[in-house]
């Protein structure tokens, strides 16, 4: 069977030669500028779409929601900063970070949501306003 990222098949209880894209969010569109593999790690494709490179010192800021097994938190010690967090997606953006150069910070969505709109307000919440309100 085939997905979006590629042919559905599995190994001893694990999935196979498949692709993950790296998408930057831009104003109105989704631009892809690198991949992750199974087998590879990350590629990333297109290491400007990261910072503008007259920047120096450059920290994103990563807005997120705690969703296993992608982001989840550390409770049972003293965290703190971006080591209070780990999973699929916090070691993907460490791999990122380390191979295009820039620091990042990770915060959660207050509200603990995706997000959705109000239709009767067309209010945004949880993640996508966190989105509109910094772009």
């Amino acid at each position: 069977m085939k997905g979006i990222s590629g042919p559905i098949e599995f190994k001893e209880g694990r999935r196979i030669q498949f692709k993950l894209d790296l998408l930057k969010l831009k104003q109105h569109s989704l631009v892809k500028v690198g991949e992750w593999r199974p087998s590879v790690g990350v590629n990333v494709t297109d290491t400007a779409a990261f910072y503008e490179a007259s920047s120096a010192n450059v920290t994103l800021i990563v807005i997120t929601i705690l969703e296993t097994p992608y982001v989840m938190m550390h409770y049972e010690k003293n965290y703190t900063g971006n080591s209070r967090f780990y999973g699929f997606c916090v070691d993907l953006l460490e791999a990122v970070a380390r191979e295009v150069g820039f620091s990042y910070r990770l915060d959660l969505v207050p509200d603990r949501k995706y997000g959705a709109r109000d239709p009767e307000t067309g209010e945004w919440n949880g993640i996508v306003r966190e989105l509109m309100r910094h772009v």
